[in-house]
């Protein structure tokens, strides 16, 4: 009887080291798809290109006021080493990306239309895409975290495709900017 028992033990023992081995081998076979399959989904997920996004998809900067009562913004870069950020234009959200090579704001006219934007005179630009007409406009404010310009002089581009509108001189003169550790650090001086 003990012989018998110790039988009914050791294949009772040795099925369950099999399906225990069979559940590790099907994990070893399988987790190497499962783990690409996850990587494809991130890359999808994270992918960034040239495409517009929504204004939604741009952080908000982070404002402070420092020890000399300055106005300091804190915006971090991009994966690309760009400065894209949300803000404002009129009390309207919009997507701003920083181009300190810009004269003025630079608005692409759907975005213009969008916001309900007066075109004022034509004039012929000069721009890193080469030479195009554009509309000037002015901006009852511009808001870029906690710093706030009244009456902005802006450029409105037709041709200009996309969301993102070009945060030029024209907003960026009264404000001192440096970069340090991937952000740009602007700073509104106390008055």
């Amino acid at each position: 009887m003990d012989k018998q028992l110790e039988k009914v033990v050791r294949i009772a023992t040795e099925q369950a080291e099999q399906r225990r081995r069979g559940w590790r081998y099907r994990v070893q076979k399988t987790a190497p798809l499962l783990m690409a399959a996850v990587l494809v989904v991130l890359a999808v997920l994270f992918h960034e290109s040239d495409s517009t996004v929504p204004v939604m998809d741009a952080d908000e900067p982070v404002s402070r006021v420092n020890a000399d009562g300055d106005l300091v913004v804190t915006i971090p870069a991009d994966r690309r080493g760009h400065y894209v950020f949300a803000g404002r234009i009129n009390g309207q959200p919009v997507k701003f990306l920083l181009d300190t090579g810009a004269t003025r704001v630079a608005i692409p006219g759907g975005v213009a239309n969008h916001l309900d934007l007066t075109r004022g005179v034509m004039y012929q630009t000069h721009t890193a895409n080469g030479t195009s007409m554009a509309y000037h406009a002015l901006l009852d404010s511009v808001q870029v975290g906690g710093i706030e310009q009244r009456t902005v002089n802006a450029a409105i581009l037709p041709d200009f495709d996309g969301d993102e509108i070009l945060l030029g001189m024209s907003f960026l003169k009264e404000l001192d900017l440096r970069q340090s550790g991937g952000q740009l650090i602007l700073t509104l001086p106390a008055r």
